[in-house]
């Protein structure tokens, strides 16, 4: 018999490939003055609605069935970004940088964020702390040589759409973080 390993997941809006690049382009202006990061991959770029972490796959089948019973129920959700750089837990404590969005066409993202927590919290462990849309660029690993400049730069970007959530995988390596999509959920029909 096949021991099957439980799998990393998380529930995420993707960026579109245009939005990534221009984060990408973003990040390589900025890299080179803010030592002490390491930096998201483009590619890894998304919108994360919940963490649920070490997941097996008796939960993983829980998980979409709950996913595909909010799939069809909400129209593409629009994004645009305030260009702002921030950080949790706070920007004089930072631990993570990340991009500051806002939702141009209605608050569903957090509509569809808070009742996905609603209903996975039955079986499992939902971070409770308020959520927001953004984008994670970077991770401090050296905070003793972190250094934000005086002055950083706003990124400048149009809005972007998603049209569906994901179920994502996250396998940890040396290198950083690589994320596959373990199922896609339509958010309208």
């Amino acid at each position: 018999m096949k021991n099957v390993k439980n799998k990393r997941l998380f529930i995420a809006l993707n960026l579109p490939a245009e939005m990534k690049q221009s984060v990408k382009i973003f990040l390589d202006g900025i890299k080179e003055s803010i030592p002490g990061v390491v930096w998201a991959h483009p590619l890894t770029l998304h919108i994360t609605l919940h963490f649920l972490g070490d997941t097996g796959p008796e939960q993983a089948e829980k998980i979409k069935m709950e996913m595909q019973n909010l799939s069809g129920k909400y129209h593409p959700m629009e994004f645009a970004l305030s260009g702002r750089l921030n950080a949790f837990p706070a920007m004089n404590n930072p631990k993570i940088l990340y991009l500051e969005l806002k939702q141009s066409n209605g608050n569903s993202a957090l509509s569809l964020q808070k009742i996905l927590g609603k209903n996975l919290s039955q079986w499992i462990k939902i971070d409770k702390r308020p959520w927001h849309p953004h984008i994670t660029i970077g991770r401090i690993k050296e905070p003793s040589v972190f250094r934000l400049p005086v002055t950083v730069p706003l990124m400048r970007s149009g809005g972007f759409a998603v049209e569906s959530f994901d179920l994502m995988e996250s396998r940890l390596y040396l290198a950083g973080a690589r994320y596959t999509v373990v199922e896609k959920f339509k958010l309208s029909l």
